[in-house]
């Protein structure tokens, strides 16, 4: 099969690292393609080095004419040779709509609510809705990405069926230790609610001086006068760090304590959840999604933009006995090898690719 996945942009997020998990699960001979609509991002050579091909559009974050992205699939998929397209993400999914492919298209919802802020935004996000009957398929991440489907009226949305992303899942066998250190996974976004998260640690360090935040994610870096901003206002600028986009998110997770997800809506399944449990690591969540699927004690779920929660749940994790966190990182590990495995991800996909190549698309290749 010859697959070829249509995404924004390739810096980090969940879709992408979706996508970079079904492309190291496939079979000897498979072909994952991949189409990114922006230009090349920190992402772009782990994508390159597990994918059969990279393309680039090289659109802006602004661009609203979706006629150069149109022509670019469809020279990919003439060229290329392509069975299925999979698109992720509102912008991926117009475009896949309106290419008129004749190949099967299947689309994976990564949200559980709308939570697009701008104008053209709104309006792609209603166009595709409107327009999901050209999907043969529309897959959920979660239940609740699969309610979202519902509440948006997406096109059978009563047969949209749910596949859980998955990750790797590395062996383990030290689960005591404990950094000094959260880790935040979010783009700079209202929904991600940086401004809670940022006043929670500011009640953390009240009691545990030496810790530190380590955020990551687009926009999350010194040329963000917001975020600038925010960090001053709370205080907590010498102990917290601000990466960008970063390519190397398994040694930033490895050095966590936890993962803090301070969403206030929209989350569905984070991958970057998925991701933290893989590696043994605990996740601090708001109960928005489902995203208390990620976690494995009481007192690591919060109330959403609960500032007084955040803070007790990360006080929870930096005031753990080494027993105590050993046992919560063991059960991280163990929940993520029973429910989040990128092998297992990969074979419901995989299925229903090969249920929708028409036979007769394959015997003309």
């Amino acid at each position: 099969m010859k697959i070829l996945h249509i995404v924004n942009d390739a810096n980090t997020g969940g879709a992408q690292t979706l996508i970079e998990s079904l492309a190291t699960e496939t079979e000897p001979a498979d072909e994952t393609h991949v189409l990114v609509l922006m230009g090349e991002g920190v992402l772009s050579s782990r994508l390159k080095s597990v994918a059969t091909s990279v393309s680039y559009v090289g659109i802006s974050r602004r661009t609203k004419n979706p006629l150069r992205p149109v022509r670019k699939l469809r020279e990919i998929v003439h060229q290329r040779g392509i069975d299925l397209v999979h698109s992720h993400l509102l912008q991926s999914d117009l475009v896949a709509l309106i290419s008129n492919l004749h190949i099967p298209v299947v689309s994976t919802l990564h949200t559980s609510g709308s939570h697009e802020s701008g104008t053209t935004s709104k309006i792609v996000s209603y166009l595709v809705a409107r327009l999901s009957r050209r999907f043969d398929e529309v897959i959920a991440c979660s239940k609740s990405a699969q309610n979202y489907a519902v509440k948006m009226r997406y096109a059978s949305s009563d047969r949209v069926p749910i596949i859980p992303n998955g990750s790797k899942i590395p062996e383990f066998h030290d689960f005591s230790v404990m950094p000094q250190k959260f880790v935040s996974l979010s783009r700079w976004h209202p929904m991600k609610d940086h401004r809670t998260l940022f006043a929670a640690f500011q009640l953390v360090l009240e009691s545990n001086p030496r810790w530190r935040l380590v955020c990551a994610g687009n926009d999350i870096n010194s040329d963000n006068s917001e975020l600038m901003d925010l960090a001053s206002e709370f205080g907590i600028g010498l102990n917290t760090d601000l990466l960008g986009p970063v390519e190397d998110v398994d040694t930033l997770l490895r050095g966590a304590a936890a993962l803090v997800i301070s969403s206030s809506h929209g989350e569905a399944l984070p991958m970057a959840g998925i991701e933290a449990l893989a590696r043994a690591v605990p996740v601090i969540t708001t109960d928005v999604g489902d995203c208390r699927s990620l976690t494995v004690n009481a007192h690591t779920l919060t109330r959403p933009r609960s500032v007084e929660d955040l803070a007790s749940a990360m006080n929870f994790i930096a005031s753990a006995s080494s027993e105590e966190y050993a046992e919560i990182r063991r059960k991280s590990w163990d929940l993520a090898s029973a429910s989040f495995s990128a092998a297992d991800t990969a074979k419901l996909y995989r299925r229903v690719y090969k249920s929708k190549i028409r036979p007769e698309e394959k015997a003309s290749k």
